[in-house]
């Protein structure tokens, strides 16, 4: 009878070692799952941070060619300001130096 009884608790504890088994190794297959997706959520998220990174930098070369392209007009201006201030100032000098009388 005692043999029985030992059986018949070890019978239950190791039903319920197995259904616990089978439980646990759901939730790991479960769990494996949901590392596949969040590595390749990382995977994606490096491959975005990469991008923005190549981004920003065609960004500074755009940044940098667009003043260069701003410029343009105001070096012309200025140019052109030079030249006549050159002009005028030879202009006048010339008529003082006639006027002085050199020739």
């Amino acid at each position: 009878m005692g043999d029985k009884i030992k059986d018949e608790k070890t019978y239950e504890r190791l039903t319920s070692i197995e259904e616990r088994h089978k439980s646990n190794t759901c939730r790991i297959d479960h769990l494996e799952k949901e590392i596949k997706n969040i590595n390749g959520i990382v995977v994606s998220i490096k491959e975005i941070a990469l991008e923005i990174k190549y981004m920003r930098k065609d960004m500074v070369d755009v940044i940098a060619r667009l003043k260069e392209l701003e410029n343009i007009p105001r070096n012309r201006w200025n140019h052109m300001i030079k030249i006549i201030l050159t002009v005028i100032i030879t202009t006048l000098t010339t008529l003082i130096l006639i006027k002085l009388g050199f020739k």
